[in-house]
């Protein structure tokens, strides 16, 4: 598992997030929208046999904002150009592991795993951790329980080795790079077996000519402004603060760690959601687990295991959150930092939508 920046420092948690990844954003247009925003906690989607909501970070508001009207193209960047449904995916895992094999090499199709949706570009949605509707509730549940065998199962294959990358990795240099011209190509007008798998399974031959390093890089500052544009505003900031003032007189010191904006995760209730996660049922936590690799971390420190202690740090975000109507002016500040974003790169931003055009 990676070890540092967002995913690092998070680590110990295999798969308490439902959906967290760089991004954080909502739906919409380009002004930033005028709807009204859900400011009391939203209630979480799934909930566990025993009545605890399943643990997430994608909360629901009702808001438009401007990021996800670049989804589609976004989503393209991000994929080399290449998007595959599961059907279109295991077909053309079939045909290349047919072609390796006619050419001399071991491949094993590969399993298809359902894409992560990114944050960024989901509608409706922020990046922070749901809470109960009720403060009962969140006295009950906190920020809900994982499953933690499903976890260290998930853990587990992570830690697994690719076959087909051991088998590469296993061959002469001299053999890998015939290895990678039979799957690749050797030539601009050579496909490969993963191109003619993918030109006979979708009509079409992938190619990423027409998304450029300037598309590249104005997706990835969408993310860096999605995930850390209300730290960097001076208004967010102020409101984060107010949040975290509200948290420490509580007894929780949950400030964001004095790192460099895009390092670990933002201010604001993902820290308070993270003092839950590293906090023991005796209520203690230990600062040297960020630092551990993941699987020396106490279970209970690396999950959401359902504990008193757990449930007072998120009684404590669930009041401080209704006390500074934190979620409506997050929301605020995050429409008015995308538009902004939108309005200085319009005319690249509308670049990438016809370069990235499927039509």
């Amino acid at each position: 598992m990676s070890t540092t920046g967002v995913e690092g420092r998070y680590r110990r948690r295999a798969s308490v997030v439902v959906a967290a990844v760089v991004g954080l954003v909502v739906s919409g247009c380009g002004d930033g929208g005028s709807a009204t925003t859900t400011a009391a906690p939203s209630p979480a989607a799934v909930v566990r046999a025993d009545g605890a909501p399943v643990p997430s970070t994608a909360l629901a508001v009702e808001r438009e904002l401007p990021f996800s009207a670049f989804a589609a193209a976004a989503t393209r960047v991000l994929d080399g150009g290449e998007a595959l449904g599961e059907a279109e995916f295991r077909a053309v895992e079939e045909l290349v592991a047919a072609c390796m094999k006619d050419e001399g090499w071991e491949y094993v199709p590969a399993e298809y795993r359902e894409p992560e949706e990114q944050m960024t570009w989901r509608s409706g949605v922020v990046w922070m951790p749901v809470l109960p509707a009720d403060r009962a509730d969140a006295e009950r549940f906190g920020y809900g329980t994982d499953d933690v065998e499903a976890g260290e199962a998930e853990l587990a294959a992570m830690e697994e080795v690719d076959v087909n990358n051991a088998y590469l990795a296993d061959l002469a240099p001299s053999a890998q790079e015939a290895y990678l011209e039979s799957m690749g190509g050797a030539s601009e007008s050579d496909l490969g077996c993963h191109g003619q798998a993918v030109l006979e399974v979708v009509g079409a031959q992938p190619t990423t000519s027409d998304v450029s390093q300037t598309h590249r890089e104005i997706v990835s500052q969408m993310q860096l402004v999605a995930a850390w544009g209300v730290d960097a505003d001076p208004e967010g900031a102020a409101l984060l603060e107010e949040w975290a003032q509200c948290m420490e007189d509580a007894g929780y010191d949950v400030r964001r760690p004095d790192d460099d904006l895009g390092v670990g995760w933002p201010g604001g209730p993902l820290q308070a959601f993270d003092l839950a996660i590293g906090t023991a049922v005796d209520g203690t936590t230990d600062p040297a687990h960020r630092d551990m690799p993941t699987t020396e971390i106490p279970i209970e420190s690396r999950y959401l295991v359902g504990s008193d202690a757990e449930h007072a740090i998120a009684v404590a975000d669930y009041d401080c959150r209704a006390g500074t109507d934190l979620v409506a002016r997050y929301v605020d500040v995050l429409a008015r930092v995308q538009a902004d974003f939108v309005a200085d790169h319009r005319d690249t931003l509308d670049e990438l939508l016809a370069a990235t055009s499927t039509d």
